[in-house]
This record gives structure tokens, sequence and C-alpha cells, in this order.
């Protein structure tokens, strides 16, 4: 990998069958407080006799340059030097650009970069990938950027937000605690029906049970398997899109 494309741009391609995707519904398918650039990845869900996996190239570029790259992927020269550009000739591929989560940067900011790196080429985005916000509040995020992108479609990482987030605050600053927050679980299922027309499913983008990195007792390298962890997700699943009224962090109060 070579040039400043496939030098650390981050992808992501899913393996799926098209056809199983065709039968529902139709669809195609770090500890810190602040911001954090937008996570530049592809997501495609290619045709593959019916196997389905995730594969990751991580990124630790600049967030300039990360931007730059992923916009090369898509507008630029098709190459096996941007390996990430390949998947444009895939007959079945649908790709959709990371574009963070609810509890992170807002709609507006995301759809400007979004617009940048080449939204347009592609069939939409994908929303909590790496967090654990509530479902529903990562539907309205994504209305309010789609509005802001002609439309686009986009899907919901579902994998490990049943419990929803874990916020501190202090005073007006909160905290969002994204990496290996405990006591999380297990989201909805995925799904293609999603009772919005612009979201095309609920997905298990990342897989639970992957180390985040070595912030709360976490393994390293980053992507390090986590027994412990793994079990907690299914301890704690829930199908809850948003938080039951009597819930604090993800877990009924006693009064």
């Amino acid at each position: 990998m070579s040039g400043r494309c496939a030098a650390r741009a981050r992808a992501a391609i899913a393996d799926a069958a098209s056809a199983k995707q065709r039968s529902l519904n139709g669809n195609p398918l770090r500890q810190r407080s602040g911001r954090q650039p937008l996570q530049a990845r592809l997501c495609a869900h290619l045709s593959t006799a019916g196997r389905f996996g995730l594969r990751c190239l991580a990124s630790e570029r600049p967030y300039g340059r990360v931007l730059d790259q992923v916009h090369d992927a898509l507008e630029g020269p098709i190459s096996t030097s941007c390996p990430s550009s390949i998947v444009r000739t895939h007959p079945n591929a649908t790709i959709y650009l990371e574009a963070g989560a609810s509890d992170w940067e807002p709609a507006r900011r995301t759809a400007k970069q979004l617009r940048f790196i080449g939204i347009a080429k592609v069939r939409g985005f994908m929303l909590n990938a790496t967090h654990h916000d509530w479902t529903r509040a990562n539907v309205r995020h994504g209305l309010a950027i789609s509005r802001r992108v002609g439309g686009k479609h986009f899907i919901v990482n579902t994998s490990f937000n049943g419990r929803g987030p874990i916020h501190l605050y202090r005073g007006k600053r909160r905290l969002n605690i994204w990496c290996n927050p405990p006591g999380r679980g297990l989201g909805v299922e995925p799904t293609t029906i999603t009772g919005h027309p612009l979201v095309d499913a609920y997905m298990w983008i990342n897989r639970p049970g992957y180390s985040a990195g070595g912030c709360n007792g976490g393994p390293m390298p980053v992507g390090s398997w986590w027994a412990e962890r793994a079990l907690m997700y299914a301890r704690f699943q829930t199908s809850w899109l948003s938080p039951p009224r009597g819930t604090r962090n993800g877990f009924f109060v006693r009064r």
C-alpha cells in the first residue's frame, strides 16, 4: 500500500450475500472528551457465497489527511495502490461512509465532512460504529445529517448499544465514556426492518467482544479478543431502542 490514499485510510469491508439482502425488505445493503475526528471508513456489502465477515485497515493518519484519502478512494482513479478504490468496481457493492455517532459531533459538521469526501458517490453513511449511544438517538441524528447531504440513506450499528452510552457531566461539559465502558450489552439484532425509509438496516458492524484499546482494563492491541467483555455483552443484552423510564446508564434505579 502506498500513496496518500492507501497510507492509512480506515476501510471496513463486510462480506454478505446480495441475494439475502434483497430478501430482507428489499434493501441493498478511546477514552477522551471533546471532539473526535470523523473516522473514515468504507463499509461495503459484497456478494461472497453467503459468508459474512468484517476486515478493517486501521488509520492513525492526521485527520485532514484521512479525509483526503477517503476522498481519493471515492473520486480518484481506481488503482491497487489505493485498495479501497477497488470496491467501487464490485457489481454488488454498497458503500456506506462512517459518520460518527449521535453523541459526538453535530450533524451540520458531519454533513460538511461527508460532502467533502464524496457522499454523493455512494449509497449513504453509517452511525455508531464505535459508540454505544441509543439507536433512536442515532436515527434522529442520521435524519438530521441526511437532510444536509441530499437525503442519503444510512445504517446504525447496534452491536453493543443495548444499554446505551455512559455519559458523565462536569458542569456543562459532557464526558463520553466510549472506550470499553463497563456494563454494556448487545443491542437490537441485525435487521432491515427499521420503520424508517431512510434507515436501511440496524447492523452489528463491529464484533462485540473485541477490545477498543488499553482503557478501562482492555487488552492491547486494539482489536484483541476479550472473552470477559463478550460475556458481559451477552449478559446485559436488550432490544431497547431508547432508555426505558426509570433507568440510568442502562439499568433500572431502585427507589
